[in-house]
């Protein structure tokens, strides 16, 4: 089994490479906890890396670290203003319901920032 990584700590962010953060493809899983009438159904999305398989908001919070960690964050405003995405930098309440449309978008924009594009 892959190495799962739910958690922005798991990840050494100030060592951690843009090509370590590459996405390979988008992962998904349903989750039950609990039983009986307790019981909880989740579906849990993340993105396979050459580090393991990232929860997608962990991922997109590495990213963003990274990008300001390597003095990027100008090239990542400006892509996000032509795309019309500048107000998903600061409100991360599209991650969930129809939302994941644009998550996936953004992903897609911090990886080509990541990439040097």
């Amino acid at each position: 089994m892959r190495e799962e990584i739910n958690s922005v700590a798991q990840i050494a962010l100030d060592t951690v490479s843009a090509e370590a953060l590459r996405i390979h493809f988008f992962t998904g899983r349903g989750e039950n906890h609990g039983r009986g009438r307790d019981k909880v159904i989740a579906y849990r999305t993340g993105v396979q890396t050459n580090l393991g398989d990232i929860e997608i908001s962990v991922w997109i919070d590495a990213a963003k670290a990274v990008i300001h960690r390597d003095g990027l964050d100008d090239k990542l405003i400006q892509l996000a203003e032509t795309q019309g995405m500048s107000a998903l930098l600061s409100d991360s309440r599209w991650l969930t319901g129809r939302g994941k449309i644009k998550m996936y978008s953004f992903a897609d924009m911090l990886q080509t920032v990541l990439r040097g594009g």
